[in-house]
């Protein structure tokens, strides 16, 4: 299924269940329930975390991604070794905001969250439109930092992980330093 092409929300039967019930999308003030997603949760915290990696939760993940078009197999699932990092955090008009880093796009999440803070009315409803066009700017930002970081090695952004690959140094991305510069940016001006 080529999701992009499709309100996979209302059309496909698995996201359907949760976020088009009765065959429309939720709306604004509707209740959402993920009661699947919350029994998957329990038979976790219940039977552990290898029971998401072998058996019938794996082969159900597996087939679903393989009918979407995805590459994964099960002894992908079962080398799969779970690294734990430290979390990241940014201050965003007061309030802390929490994140995973690097291989998840916390960092460039983060990133975005600081570049828009730049702007003092961000989200008033009188900027709604400027707003969004703003936001949209920094995601292109942070998405695209990443994408050179990646193509040019740039090492700045760079840096050899417990494998020595290169991945993105999140520190970098949530620099003053560098927020500063997608800020200043001719699109994104106040």
């Amino acid at each position: 299924m080529d999701s992009l092409a499709t309100n996979f929300l209302v059309e496909d039967p698995a996201w359907a269940i949760d976020f088009a019930p009765n065959g429309t999308r939720l709306g604004l003030g509707d209740r959402l329930t993920r009661k699947r997603y919350a029994a998957l949760l329990e038979i976790i915290a219940e039977k552990g975390a290898d029971i998401f990696y072998t058996g019938a939760i794996a082969n159900s993940t597996v087939t679903s991604l393989r009918n979407a078009g995805g590459i994964m197999t099960l002894e992908d699932l079962g080398r799969y070794k779970v690294e734990v990092r430290d979390a990241m955090e940014i201050t965003y008009r007061d309030y802390k905001l929490t994140s995973s880093g690097a291989p998840s796009s916390g960092a460039v999440a983060l990133n975005i969250m600081k570049t828009v803070e730049g702007y003092s009315q961000f989200g008033t409803e009188a900027l709604l439109n400027l707003s969004t066009h703003r936001f949209d700017e920094a995601v292109r930002f942070g998405y695209g930092a990443v994408s050179v970081a990646l193509a040019f090695n740039h090492s700045e952004l760079m840096a050899p992980n417990s494998e020595q690959n290169l991945v993105i140094r999140p520190s970098a991305i949530l620099s003053m330093h560098f927020s500063c510069k997608c800020f200043s940016r001719p699109r994104l001006r106040r």
